[in-house]
């Protein structure tokens, strides 16, 4: 019996998704029937792009073109908070962050809410789960986790490490 269009369309609508139910109802073996992957990443457009984290977590992403319209070279930001990262990007890239409790994270950028320049932001947490006293205290976007680049912490009590990006 031929699967036609109508009936994976059907299985989709009832919420099913996965390849073997889908296979058994319609009579094929899981050998004849193929799942797509698909890239998420190739999906995306490489699209020129502002941003900026501050210590308190505030993240955005902001297209040129707002860039370029606002008269104000300082974005928004609360009263008490600091840019700890803020330049040029795509959206192919990810950024890196680093807090003061010796954590990091990292969020490709394609994924980090688009704002105009004057507004705030999101806060990190609505990407991770990181604690509320929490600060971010080094930000870097990369195009990839490369061998060959460290990155070198040390702690208050003295203690030194070097660490591969790639391990990250």
């Amino acid at each position: 019996e031929e699967v036609t269009r109508e009936f994976v369309v059907r299985m989709i609508r009832d919420g099913e998704t996965s390849v073997e139910k889908m296979a058994r109802y319609s009579g094929l073996s899981l050998d004849e029937v193929k799942e797509i992957v698909i890239d998420e990443k190739a999906m995306i457009s490489k699209e020129e792009c502002m941003i900026t984290i501050t210590r308190d977590g505030y993240i955005k992403r902001v297209s040129m073109r707002s860039y370029n319209a606002s008269s104000e070279s300082m974005t928004q930001r609360k009263d008490t908070d600091s840019l700890v990262c803020y330049g040029a990007s795509h959206t192919l890239q990810t950024l890196v962050f680093f807090t003061n409790r010796g954590t990091y994270g990292y969020i490709p950028v394609y994924q980090i809410e688009e704002a105009k320049w004057k507004d705030l932001g999101g806060h990190i947490s609505n990407y991770i789960k990181m604690d509320s006293s929490e600060k971010i205290i080094a930000a870097y976007v990369l195009d990839s986790f490369k061998t060959g680049v460290h990155v070198i912490s040390a702690s208050r009590h003295g203690m030194i490490k070097r660490t591969e990006l790639k391990e990250f």
